[in-house]
């Protein structure tokens, strides 16, 4: 973006825009390009990549790609920020027709699959606290109504995975289950979305085990991940 566009998004005057981007410029947290643009630069690439989502996106990585083969479908890793999920690791569906979320996708947390399995792991309590009273209405299939939301968590804790039929898109269902962390608390979703037309019984009776056996080594990994390394002297 140029410095006029970046003034004019963020509704100040060029010449504070100017002073910001030059010391941002300065720490290398953003670049500034031949044609007087500007681009995020490698500080802020070297400050993202020591978040724990990135973490977990390295471990999660070769699980989805497993899990992708074994399903042939699209998987990807959410986790939870506020009120919306975010996708930060996906693995593309080999199929000619299938679904695309970008990483750094956000949606309301209510309209996706991965959303709605973290929010069944939270108390009803919890949920109304977070979200709005008027939940956004994304596609023709978003649970709405606070109330109905409430129950569809219910049965989501009740059958241990999520089940988003036309809630983010018209035409896609998703099924998705939480990813714990050590300490047993939820700190991800791990889902497969599918063009609905492909959604039978047979296909969730197919991918459902898959989903959870992946959740469940994915869980493994972290744990060894996060696991202290033994004394180098007093040995065992």
């Amino acid at each position: 973006m140029t410095l006029t566009e970046i003034a004019t998004a963020l509704r100040l005057s060029k010449s504070n825009v100017h002073q910001l981007l030059a010391t941002l410029s300065k720490r290398r947290v953003i670049e500034r390009l031949p044609n007087h643009a500007y681009r995020i630069g490698i500080k802020a690439w070297e400050i993202g990549s020591r978040a724990a989502p990135l973490e977990m996106s390295r471990i999660g990585a070769p699980h989805l790609v497993a899990l992708s083969k074994e399903t042939s479908e699209g998987t990807s890793i959410g986790i939870l920020d506020g009120v919306e999920s975010v996708c930060i690791q996906l693995v593309e569906s080999p199929q000619p027709v299938r679904v695309h979320v970008p990483v750094g996708d956000r949606n309301p947390a209510h309209a996706s699959a991965t959303g709605l399995a973290i929010l069944a792991e939270l108390s009803d309590e919890e949920v109304i606290a977070r979200l709005p009273e008027k939940l956004e209405k994304v596609a023709s299939g978003t649970i709405c109504d606070r109330a109905e939301l409430l129950a569809e968590l219910k049965r989501v804790r009740g059958r241990g995975y999520s089940v988003n039929r036309g809630g983010w898109r018209c035409d896609v269902t998703a099924i998705a289950t939480v990813i714990r962390g050590p300490d047993g608390r939820a700190i991800a979703g791990l889902s497969v979305p599918a063009p609905s037309y492909r959604v039978t019984r047979e296909w969730i009776a197919k991918v459902v085990p898959a989903l959870r056996a992946t959740a469940r080594r994915i869980e493994q990994d972290l744990a060894q991940a996060v696991s202290p390394a033994p004394d180098a002297v007093g040995g065992a």
